[in-house]
């Protein structure tokens, strides 16, 4: 979601806000998928979330493809974990639509990691960012094993439980 939609939400009802296409990725570890806090910077400070952020538009007169929705998925688990996942291995795993918004989310499954890899890249990451004048987009990470274990870390985004008990269902 772009800033210009965080803005619009505040100063509109939500039926006359437009919904997001986004993308998100499921990173499985051994201690269980890798979510991450958003931090005061973003659209959504506080939230608990999948690593993920609004689709990018596509160049005038291209679609919205697979493969851009795969490539953008890959490009903010960089980003946000600084974790690096070829594109091809990431599998689409699920769609949700938003309630209130009706945003569009694409979730997509990647490869299983190390946990002590995610938590080394993020706090790379995060080091990073702050020498160069920046906050990360997650301020912190945990890694949850199941739908009510993410519920105990606090307010999340409203796709999380739904992917989460649909995760950890099968």
């Amino acid at each position: 979601m772009t800033y210009r939609h965080r803005a619009l939400r505040q100063l509109r009802p939500a039926e006359e806000v437009p919904g997001a296409v986004f993308v998100t990725v499921l990173l499985p570890t051994e201690d269980g998928l890798a979510v991450g806090r958003s931090s005061p910077t973003t659209a959504t400070p506080g939230r608990w979330t999948l690593p993920g952020g609004a689709a990018e538009p596509p160049a005038a007169g291209r679609p919205l493809d697979m493969a851009s929705l795969r490539r953008h998925a890959a490009r903010e688990l960089a980003e946000e974990l600084g974790i690096h996942a070829a594109v091809e291995k990431l599998r689409l795993w699920g769609l949700t639509r938003g309630a209130r918004f009706g945003s569009l989310g694409f979730h997509f499954l990647a490869p299983s990691v190390p946990s002590a890899l995610v938590r080394r890249r993020h706090v790379d990451l995060t080091v990073s960012e702050m020498e160069r004048g920046n906050v990360p987009e997650l301020d912190e990470i945990a890694f949850v094993s199941s739908a009510e274990q993410a519920a105990c870390l606090g307010s999340g985004a409203d796709y999380l439980h739904q992917v989460l008990c649909r995760y950890f269902s099968t």
